[in-house]
């Protein structure tokens, strides 16, 4: 199952050379409809530190081809030309997996920006390297 990630992509930017998704701090900043800025903040804090930014690693960028009744089935902005895979993010060694850090923190796992974080999601791009959406993979059983 795919979920919509509702998040500004002007936080989002698209590195082609490298094949990464750089995410801003801004991602974190604004309460999602399962998790407030403060929550989200104190997970940035506890899983990244520091950090200005996050680099999530990509899959090759294709091209868009799915049916036109597929493409409006998943409400895919018709901007997009290209998708590709982002990957979870991936922690330090020896640490707790995402999910037990929410534990930790209640914090909601089920927000779909947290379903992208530690499941991964795929990227819709338009022709000018723009992200135009982005879809998390839902593991969790129905």
């Amino acid at each position: 199952k795919l979920l919509d990630v509702a998040v500004n992509v002007h936080d989002l930017k698209l590195n082609t050379l490298t094949n990464h998704l750089v995410i801003g701090n801004g991602i974190f900043n604004k309460s999602t409809s399962r998790n407030s800025s403060r929550d989200l903040q104190r997970l940035r804090s506890n899983v990244l530190g520091h950090h200005q930014e996050v680099r999530l690693r990509l899959s090759s960028i294709e091209p868009l081809s799915f049916s036109e009744d597929f493409v409006n089935s998943l409400n895919i902005p018709r901007q997009a030309d290209f998708c590709a895979f982002c990957y979870p993010l991936a922690l330090k060694d020896g640490s707790d997996s995402l999910q037990k850090q929410c534990q930790k923190l209640s914090i909601h796992d089920d927000d779909p920006l947290i379903q992208w974080l530690s499941a991964g999601a795929v990227v819709f791009i338009s022709s000018d390297s723009s992200v135009v959406a982005l879809k998390a993979v839902d593991c969790r059983p129905e």
